[in-house]
């Protein structure tokens, strides 16, 4: 199918994914300079929901970063019936927001430091999800359709302050995070005592 964006897009990396009988399955596709891109997926037979969203990288933990601030909304998804044959003509467009359409702040930790590579997210009852990571200078945007929202950030080793309900377009949407002050350390051990070697440890 085509993906039809404002050529502004140009350059932005989105997802297409298709959620159906075998599970999830997703693609990267970055937006061409014209005001269309072209894209294909690979799925199975059987009955299938696809759409077109905002790219997010996994981490290591399986789970995503949010590292883009896109002006634009996904579009809603296409149901998709696949028996025997390539499907064609399932085609999305993306809906453009203004430079105003934001909610917008920054983050800083107790100190009054600037927090770089914060996540910050803005979910909504009409799943206009938007998400972000904060810049050096600790700002961040968010591009949102008007309406409320409930506002949040995380990063690992900070304690999340409570989200805030905001009513879009919206500024000086502010957060402090506190730093701790105490450590936890040990060690990872295979069942014959010998150290394992880039384990990854959680803390919940």
């Amino acid at each position: 199918g085509t993906i039809t964006h404002a050529s502004a897009l140009g350059g932005k990396e989105v997802q297409i994914f298709a959620n159906g009988p075998t599970g999830w399955t997703d693609k990267k596709v970055t937006l061409a300079s014209a005001a269309s891109t072209a894209y294909s997926i690979t799925v199975g037979e059987g009955d299938w929901n696809v759409g077109v969203d905002l790219w997010v990288p996994p981490d290591m933990f399986g789970g995503g970063q949010f590292v883009q601030a896109t002006n634009f909304m996904p579009p809603p998804f296409r149901f998709v019936s696949v028996s025997g044959a390539n499907v064609t003509g399932i085609d999305f467009t993306l809906s453009s927001l203004a430079s105003t359409d934001t909610i917008a702040g920054k983050v800083t930790d107790n100190l009054g430091n600037n927090l770089s590579g914060v996540d910050v997210w803005a979910h909504s009852s009409g799943f206009n999800d938007a998400f972000a990571r904060t810049q050096p200078d600790g700002t961040y945007t968010l591009f949102v359709p008007k309406g409320t929202y409930t506002v949040g950030v995380g990063n690992p080793g900070l304690k999340s302050p409570p989200e805030i309900q905001v009513i879009a377009p919206k500024a000086n949407v502010n957060f402090t995070m506190k730093k701790g002050t105490s450590s936890i350390k040990g060690s990872v051990l295979d069942d014959a005592g010998n150290p394992i070697d880039g384990a990854g440890i959680g803390l919940y």
